[in-house]
């Protein structure tokens, strides 16, 4: 159970930064190591449901890398595939 309530705080904290507004945002992602903070607040607003956002993020995630990472494509197949059954 511990693991849990440490993950929960985790996501609350992501979920906050990732609310604060564009300005405080930009900030954040080009001081917290831009891929991988992107990809983390992506995966935040997948969990949440919010897709859009999810793709949004997994988008600018992919542009921040020199190069292909799995992760990111396995995530953006994966928010695709839930934003395509929710449509239907």
């Amino acid at each position: 159970m511990g693991f849990l309530k440490g993950f929960d705080r985790a996501f609350q904290l992501f979920y906050r930064i990732s609310s604060i507004g564009e300005m405080k945002n930009k900030f954040l992602t080009k001081t917290l190591g831009k891929g991988n903070f992107l990809y983390n607040l992506a995966i935040c607003a997948e969990v949440r449901g919010d897709f859009g956002n999810a793709m949004d993020l997994l988008t600018k995630a992919d542009g921040a890398l020199n190069k292909p990472n799995d992760l990111i494509t396995t995530g953006t197949e994966r928010v695709s595939d839930a934003i395509k059954n929710n449509k239907s």
